[in-house]
């Protein structure tokens, strides 16, 4: 079994450090990662992901933090014939990470779990 740890939305731009520097100097959100592809931004508790994109920004996507991620992908393995899916996987920033597509949607949920507590 696993927790949900936070639902965080993922909001995409065409110009990341724009964005950050609105949700930071405007909004007094706090910067928790910064790269140039990625962006974690918290204010109170509450975190957005910032994530830079391309020509194509319709894109819904969402990141689900959880305190086991190999509990997740036992419960998903068995699917993934069926579902778009993406194995767990570390990310350059910390997290170890699952990708699936909503089915029937054009959502993308980012499920992840940071490395250190694997």
């Amino acid at each position: 079994m696993y927790k949900a740890i936070r639902l965080s939305p993922m909001v995409p731009s065409y110009d990341l450090s724009t964005t950050r520097d609105f949700f930071k100097e405007m909004l007094g959100f706090e910067v928790i990662i910064d790269t140039p592809e990625y962006c974690i931004v918290s204010l109170n508790g509450y975190e957005l992901h910032l994530q830079k994109v391309g020509a194509n920004i319709a894109q819904m996507s969402f990141y689900l933090s959880v305190d086991n991620i190999n509990a997740v992908w036992d419960r998903l393995k068995d699917k993934k014939e069926e579902l778009k899916i993406r194995e767990p996987f570390e990310q350059p920033y910390g997290m170890k990470e699952i990708h699936v597509i909503v089915p029937q949607t054009e959502a993308l949920m980012f499920i992840g779990q940071p490395i250190a507590a694997s």
